[in-house]
């Protein structure tokens, strides 16, 4: 039966390592080795799962208390940025410097409004942060998402857990933010939209 398992896997999966071939599984191997199956074969760090690919990782209690620190500390500097940004630019002009891209070509970057959206969104409109730019909520639900997964994991793991995320996530961003660059500067220069407010008067 087992026999006949492993054929399964082995036939429908050809890159199942070669020695997989030759072993026949016993009950607990089989099951383990199947649950394996259904998610994925390793490939350098990732799962291909009917073609998709998955990143991986393995997590335990003081990794994720290492995130747990990252994530207080990164919205930390998110706040103290996004409020004391204009004394920063006072004090230290030369470290900051107006967008090339707007500037030449009078157009928002595909990265233009990215702080005003992280502003917007702490201070919890969420709505002016989606209109600034809405990569930074996306980013936001994706990190919430998978945090509470791994915690959830972890308690029901006795303290490891192995994460999957789908490299669509990725994909997802970056079809995103091209979609918002090309949209916002098509209203921008065809519409006279302009959320931002910096450029509407030179396309008017």
């Amino acid at each position: 039966m087992f026999c006949g398992l492993r054929n399964h896997i082995v036939r429908n999966n050809p890159l199942v390592s070669w020695h997989l071939k030759r072993t026949c599984f016993s009950r607990r191997t089989a099951r383990a080795h199947c649950a394996e199956q259904s998610v994925g074969i390793m490939v350098n760090n990732s799962y291909r799962i009917s073609e998709k690919m998955y990143l991986h990782f393995h997590i335990n209690k003081k990794k994720y208390f290492i995130m747990t620190i990252v994530f207080l500390s990164l919205f930390l500097l998110a706040y103290l940025y996004t409020n004391y940004i204009e004394k920063i630019q006072s004090a230290n002009p030369l470290l900051f410097h107006d967008c090339a891209f707007k500037n030449t070509f009078h157009l928002y970057c595909p990265g233009c409004g990215g702080t005003r959206a992280v502003d917007a969104l702490l201070h919890l409109r969420i709505l002016s942060s989606l209109f600034y730019h809405p990569l930074v909520i996306y980013v936001v639900i994706c990190c919430c998402f998978f945090y509470i997964k791994i915690g959830i994991q972890l308690k029901k793991q006795n303290g490891d857990a192995d994460i999957f995320i789908n490299t669509a996530c990725i994909w997802g961003a970056l079809i995103l933010v091209l979609t918002f660059f090309i949209v916002r500067n098509l209203l921008l220069v065809y519409g006279g939209v302009d959320y931002i407010g910096e450029l509407k008067s030179y396309w008017i």
